[in-house]
């Protein structure tokens, strides 16, 4: 080009500059095969929220609400005019008995649809066909006739046949026709995945595609960032974005060109967020993946593995999650194959690296002191006995540009000219063009992020190592939870809290049994299998060299807890309990093998179905020995455990036989039918009965063992009277969660998951090992027992 034609060009205008640069002037490029598959993968996933909906509060006054509307709409159809002394006409609102009745036989349908159905698809179809559909059909026909003219009756029943096939068409084209149509070859090989959502390739995984209204709608862009393999997929970690209103901000691990756990994930017109966890299972019945046997067995060898949990964490919950799927195994546990490769596979975790070096939690026990996530620089011990100060340095230094951040989602900033350009790369950050609320919150996020400091503060303990070695979390599910609902209640569990950092979670799958086998999963919880398979566990995780565990059950799961530690008839330990260290009050001196035993850090009981009597005199003992954090969350208000009581009574009464971690002395000596009261829901009970000695003591001496008796908080003494004395309170924490009244329900038992009161004070609790009453969540109040410290749900000043 010459010197004068360079002169003579007109520089393009700002908004002609912007237009050259959009997508639509660029140069087509064909689709990726790999793109292709990457897309409809996330499409699957988009259109699965969509079918699946998301949780609904239920509404008591509904069903009121609409035969309070039927009866209007019916009886101003019927009604007639009569004539009074002042020859004034007024109307009149007629029902025959037979119409009563035929009303009151489609509320009770209407309850018994909702109530079987509720959480799933095809209520929204039942309630049109049978609820509304009708009764817009009764309302136009009273409304056109005055029901009076039946003979015109005819074609409004065909109309209401007609808009039911109608719905039940939509419901079906879209619940199985659509979703098989995606997921067959015809699309994919036959028809192409970029025909049919006009995708348009802007640059390597850059990709411009159609909304739900095709032509008529707007174009969406998305664009995959990370890792591939070979083929090209995405294959290790990765973020995915996709700017349409209920496309994915996802940003995790991705497997042969599917996302797979452990990711985080949210909806970018929603904010609804969900993730997903990695939890190893241990599976020690014979039951199924998906359910469980009516008499439970454990004959089988054991079987573990990991499974991968996605979960709703923040906004729209949906009905689908949380969701558990195999992941790795279940294989039977040999060399090959042990607990120890499952604890591997846990090791990549993304928030791995949070509080590594950025919190540091110093606690003084009997032992010494103690620093998480460190051991002794000298003896290589997570304690130290002769110390008389601990040095904590803060260092300063750049953050990390691997493109892993502690965020959960990445800022995205605009570009120098203060606009915002599509998908501008600027380092290891990416960021997309979106409409003009989307790109404030961008401008916004990026000012956030500018004016934060450069450096990054980390803590270093001095004469202390750094201990990447974590804690195992065992968990022991309740009755009637196969291993797949088991492990999606504990990944919820772990996805609402961070403590994939700090433990590795691990479920164990006891024989649980089913609805009406009840009392045959209680026997085979304090079976000889089920202790034999945990003992199995426990050599895994040593050969993994964990010796750092924390015990946690909810409901029936406290059965094979206990039942792991029952001591044995001599009143020796078992072999479960001579594996664990003994907590300091009760340990003479220090055997030679110290060092390779377990530290039971917490034991925690959650609605435990346990029988009091049994509880105090012989459970308890056995599992305080080992650990001197033992805590218990109930309820008096537990339906689900009042249940238990009477179920075990009547088999009491009749003499069905039990495990024998639940006889105690107290049942022998009752003569007809009793409640058996449970730890769970008698949280007040839970103390030594006066003028009755405990196992460990002498057989002259009746007073109970000083290191069993609560003392964490000096005993409230109401008077000073000779008559008055203080309980002796069982050295537990007992937390009450009666007066509770979020995410609970109506059972009352299993909302250790969701509510969050409960998860921050478990994950407190976890991490730190503090008893309740160092706690920040709670409030003391008499004996043994806490409250959490909040106010009732309506409350808002």
């Amino acid at each position: 080009m010459s010197g004068d034609e360079d002169d003579n060009e007109v520089v393009p205008s700002r908004t002609e500059q912007r237009r050259r640069n959009t997508w639509i002037r660029k140069e087509k490029k064909e689709l990726a095969p790999c793109e292709s598959a990457v897309f409809l993968t996330m499409q699957q996933r988009r259109l699965e929220r969509k079918l699946k909906g998301v949780q609904k509060q239920r509404s008591k006054f509904q069903i009121v609400a609409v035969l309070v509307l039927l009866l209007v709409v019916y009886g101003f159809g019927q009604s007639g005019e009569f004539e009074d002394s002042d020859d004034k006409r007024y109307p009149e609102l007629t029902l025959e008995f037979y119409q009563v009745i035929l009303i009151g036989l489609w509320v009770l349908l209407c309850v018994v649809v909702q109530t079987i159905f509720e959480g799933t698809n095809i209520l929204s179809l039942l309630t049109w066909v049978i609820i509304y559909w009708p009764l817009i059909a009764m309302a136009t026909a009273f409304t056109l006739t005055g029901g009076t003219d039946y003979e015109d009756f005819q074609y409004i029943y065909i109309g209401l046949g007609v808009a039911q096939a109608f719905s039940i068409a939509i419901y079906l084209i879209n619940n199985f026709f659509y979703p098989w149509f995606l997921k067959s070859t015809i699309l994919s090989n036959q028809i192409s995945v970029g025909w049919f959502w006009r995708i348009r390739a802007v640059s390597d995984w850059t990709m411009v595609y159609d909304g739900k209204y095709g032509r008529f709608s707007k174009r969406y862009s998305c664009r995959y960032d990370g890792e591939t393999n070979d083929s090209g997929l995405p294959h290790g970690y990765g973020r995915w974005m996709d700017d349409a209103h209920d496309g994915e901000v996802l940003n995790g691990m991705w497997e042969e060109g599917k996302p797979i756990a452990p990711y985080s994930s949210r909806q970018y017109g929603t904010g609804d967020t969900f993730c997903a966890v990695t939890i190893a299972f241990f599976i020690a019945t014979d039951d199924e993946f998906e359910t469980s046997k009516f008499y439970p067995t454990s004959d089988s060898p054991a079987r573990c593995g990991v499974a991968s949990v996605e979960c709703s964490i923040y906004g729209s919950f949906y009905s689908h999650l949380p969701r558990a799927n195999k992941f790795y195994g279940p294989y039977n546990c040999s060399e090959e194959t042990s607990v120890a490769d499952c604890c591997a596979k846990l090791s990549c975790q993304l928030e791995r690296n949070i509080d590594d070096e950025t919190f540091v939690a110093i606690q003084a026990h009997d032992t010494g002191v103690k620093v998480d996530g460190y051991v002794d620089k000298v003896t290589g011990l997570p304690f130290s006995e002769d110390v008389d100060q601990v040095v904590v340095k803060v260092r300063k230094e750049e953050p990390a540009t691997d493109g892993r951040t502690n965020n959960k989602f990445l800022p995205l900033p605009p570009d120098n000219t203060g606009e915002l350009s599509v998908f501008k790369n600027l380092g290891n950050l990416t960021y997309l063009e979106g409409d003009d609320e989307s790109d404030a919150l961008i401008q916004e996020d990026a000012v956030q992020g500018q004016c934060a400091s450069p450096k990054i503060a980390r803590l270093e303990v001095l004469n202390w190592v750094s201990d990447k070695r974590k804690e195992a979390l065992i968990f022991f599910p309740g009755f009637n939870s196969p291993t797949k609902k088991s492990l999606a209640a504990f990944g919820q569990f772990m996805a609402m809290t961070k403590l994939s950092a700090h433990v590795y979670p691990i479920l164990f799958e006891w024989p649980v049994g089913t609805v009406l086998g009840y009392r045959h999963a209680s026997q085979a919880a304090g079976a000889s299998h089920t202790r034999d398979k945990f003992l199995q566990l426990l050599k895994g995780l040593a050969d993994a060299g964990i010796r750092h565990v924390q015990l946690m059950s909810h409901s029936m799961g406290v059965q094979p807890l206990l039942g792991v530690f029952e001591n044995k008839a001599d009143g020796s330990r078992s072999d479960v309990s001579q594996l664990f260290r003994l907590e300091s009050s009760f340990r003479q001196g220090s055997p030679d093998d110290e060092d390779q035993l377990f530290i039971c850090k917490n034991i925690i009981m959650l609605n435990p179905d346990f029988p009091l009597d049994s509880f105090v005199e012989r459970a308890f003992l056995s599992i305080r020995q080992i650990c001197d954090s033992i805590t218990v969350l109930g309820d008096k208000g537990d339906q689900a455990l009042l249940l238990s009581s009477f179920i075990n009574g009547f088999c009491n009464r009749i003499g069905h036989d039990k495990a024998g971690v639940l006889k105690s002395q107290a049942e022998k000596k009752a003569t007809n039918f009793q409640l058996v009261l449970t730890v769970g829901r008698s949280i007040d009970l839970l103390y030594f009965p006066e003028n009755e000695k405990n196992e460990s003591d002498d057989e002259n001496n009746l007073t109970v063992d000083k290191r069993l008796i609560f003392s964490e908080v000096p005993p409230i003494i109401l008077s000073q009277q000779d008559q008055v004395e203080p309980r002796n309170w069982l050295d537990i924490d007992v937390i009450d969660t009666t007066l509770l009244d979020t995410n609970v329900n109506d059972l009352r038992h299993s909302a250790f998951n969701i509510n969050p009161f409960v998860l921050n004070d478990l994950q407190e609790l976890i991490i730190t090992g503090k008893r309740a009453a160092r706690r920040s969540m709670l409030i003391y109040r008499q004996g043994n027992t806490f409250s959490y410290c909040q106010a009732p749900s309506y409350i808002a000043l």
